[in-house]
């Protein structure tokens, strides 16, 4: 979970204070993106099992201000592509993460991140299924305290976007 944390409040604190004065931006990339999960690393594979993928990230980035001077930031990542593992097995794969807060120019504030990963297909390594939702309340910079965290399967170790 150190690890959802870590990602929660450097992005969330990034994200918050990057819109500024705007009232209105969104931001949409589209890149390639590539993972391996390493035999042994994930518990929901056979232990001498690897899996590599390729596939499209696309990323959309939106931030607005209210007229209560509050920032709204959404953050939302969708990859979906091909894989295949270290005996030939073939897969299809999809990865969402989605970041949304409101916040002042000050803390705290309270982000809430959900990420899942689905791996499914032919070979050994068909049907991983990782989740996890967190609720973060981020008190300054380099403070927070995790309010909610929920999850399924392993995302720790088999998800590996």
């Amino acid at each position: 979970m150190s690890r959802f944390l870590a990602i929660a409040v450097g992005a969330v604190v990034c994200v918050a204070f990057a819109a500024g004065a705007a009232s209105a931006v969104t931001d949409v990339t589209v890149e390639p993106v590539s993972f391996t999960i390493p035999a042994g690393q994930c518990a929901d594979l056979p232990p001498t099992l690897s899996v590599s993928g390729t596939g499209t990230a696309r990323i959309r980035a939106h931030s607005s201000l209210d007229a209560q001077g509050r920032v709204h930031e959404t953050l939302g990542t969708v990859i979906t592509g091909t894989a295949t593992d270290s005996l030939g097995g073939t897969y299809r794969f999809n990865y969402h993460n989605s970041l949304s807060l409101s916040a002042t120019a000050d803390f705290p504030f309270v982000a809430h991140i959900t990420d899942h990963f689905n791996l499914v297909g032919s070979g050994g390594a068909s049907q991983i299924h990782t989740f996890f939702n967190i609720e973060v309340l981020i008190t300054g910079p380099d403070s927070s305290e995790v309010l909610s965290f929920h999850s399924h399967g392993d995302p720790d170790t088999c998800d590996p976007l």
